[in-house]
């Protein structure tokens, strides 16, 4: 789910996705724990300084540092492999439009 709000030179925006229990072999002994994440994303539209397609953003994957598996692969042996989902990370971006 996605909330976007934009007031300004500023857009907003907030998700949320939510994955449900997971069988994590293949004879569906194992399961992996649902989990919820959310990631925030503010820009700053540089339009008003004369670059119509300019903008910074800010953006925060995983705002509350959720533990989680992210991918799990099976085999018919009954293993599995499991990859840990990313920790909260912060990216800022810069676009230049000329």
């Amino acid at each position: 789910m996605r909330v976007a709000y934009s007031v300004g030179p500023f857009d907003l925006g907030l998700q949320g996705k939510y994955v449900g229990e997971r069988f994590s072999n293949d004879i569906n002994t194992e399961v992996a724990p649902d989990y919820t994440t959310f990631d925030l994303d503010v820009r700053y539209n540089l339009g008003s300084l004369g670059n119509g397609g300019s903008y910074i953003q800010f953006n925060v994957i995983n705002l509350f540092d959720e533990e989680y598996l992210a991918d799990i692969s099976t085999s018919t042996t009954g293993s599995a492999s499991y990859q840990l989902g990313a920790p909260r990370t912060a990216t800022v971006t810069l676009r230049a439009s000329f």
